[in-house]
């Protein structure tokens, strides 16, 4: 539950910071796809970590 409340209050502070709690309708999606885009990178990044590690291991020899 803690966990839970922990999120909200991020979330909701993100919002706030983004500007987005006043302007849900307007603002929120273009917030919403730039951390889409930025979530997206950043697994993008996690999988070339993990090919490259993939590749320099001992198995893959």
């Amino acid at each position: 539950m803690l966990l839970f409340t922990i999120t909200g209050i991020t979330a909701f502070a993100a919002e706030v910071t983004a500007g987005t709690a006043s302007d849900p309708a307007g603002s929120k999606k273009s917030f919403s796809a730039s951390n889409n885009a930025t979530h997206r990178a950043s697994q993008a990044n996690h999988a070339n970590r993990l090919i490259v590690e993939l590749r320099s291991s001992p198995l893959a020899q």
